[in-house]
C-alpha cells in the first residue's frame, strides 16, 4: 500500500463515521490523514511526474442529520469517499488534490459539530479556515473539479451566511451563479442538489439578509 492508499483508507474510515454522526471521531481521523499527505507531498509525491488530467476516483456520500430544521440557505451535506486506481506512487497532482478533498471532509465535520452543537462561531470557524485552503488548492490546481469547487464555495457561503458575513456569503454567490451558467451537469452532482443550490443563488444572491441559521 503507498502511501495516498494509506490517506485514503483513512478518508473511507473518517466517511464511515461521518455517515455514523461521529463527527468529531471522522474529524481526527482526516486531521491525522492531513498531516500524513503533507509528508507525503514533501518527499516521494515530489519525485513523481505531473499526469495529465486526474487519475482520482470520487464519489460522493450523504451525510444525514447535520442540517438545521429551518433554513433559508441549503447546505451541501455530501462528503467526498476518494479511491485511487492506480498501483504506482501517485503524483503530486493526486496528492495535492486529496488534499482539497480531505480539507473540505474535515470542513464539514466541524460545521457539523457547530451546528448540533451551537457553537457555530467557533467550530464553522474551523471549517471556514478549512473550505478556504481546499479553494486555495483547486486554485493552484486549475483542477476542473467543479462539483468539490462548487460544495466549497456553497458550505462557505452557508457559514458566512451564519456569522451574518453577508459581504463574504455574496462572493461565495456570485462564484456560485459563474459555476452554475454551465449547461452541464458537475460529474458525480445529484440534479436535485444542484437546484437546490442554484435555489440558494436565485433568492439570495444580491438580496437583502435573511437568517440562515434556526
Amino acid at each position: 500500500m503507498n502511501n495516498l492508499s494509506q490517506v485514503l483508507s483513512l478518508n473511507k474510515d473518517a466517511c464511515s463515521l461521518m455517515v455514523a454522526g461521529d463527527f468529531k471521531r471522522a474529524a481526527n481521523i482526516l486531521i491525522a490523514a492531513l498531516r500524513q499527505i503533507h509528508c507525503c507531498n514533501s518527499q516521494a509525491y515530489l519525485e513523481s511526474a505531473m499526469p495529465e488530467e486526474n487519475t482520482l476516483c470520487v464519489q460522493p456520500i450523504r451525510i444525514e442529520n447535520i442540517m438545521p430544521e429551518r433554513s433559508s440557505f441549503y447546505l451541501y451535506n455530501w462528503a467526498f469517499l476518494v479511491t485511487d486506481g492506480r498501483t504506482d506512487v501517485a503524483s503530486v497532482h493526486d496528492a495535492t488534490r486529496a488534499c482539497a478533498i480531505l480539507l473540505y471532509n474535515t470542513g464539514l465535520c466541524f460545521q457539523a459539530i457547530g451546528m448540533r452543537e451551537g457553537t457555530e462561531r467557533e467550530s464553522c470557524g474551523k471549517a471556514l479556515k478549512l473550505y478556504n485552503m481546499g479553494l486555495s488548492l483547486l486554485s493552484v490546481l486549475n483542477d476542473s473539479d467543479q462539483l468539490l469547487r462548487i460544495a466549497l464555495l456553497n458550505n462557505k457561503g452557508y457559514i458566512m451566511h451564519c456569522l451574518y458575513e453577508y459581504k463574504e456569503a455574496q462572493v461565495c454567490l456570485s462564484s456560485l451563479q459563474s459555476l452554475l451558467t454551465r449547461a452541464d451537469l458537475p460529474s458525480g452532482a445529484r440534479r436535485e442538489d444542484i437546484i437546490e443550490i442554484l435555489m440558494n443563488v436565485a433568492l439570495l444572491f444580491g438580496g437583502h439578509p435573511s437568517a440562515a441559521c434556526a
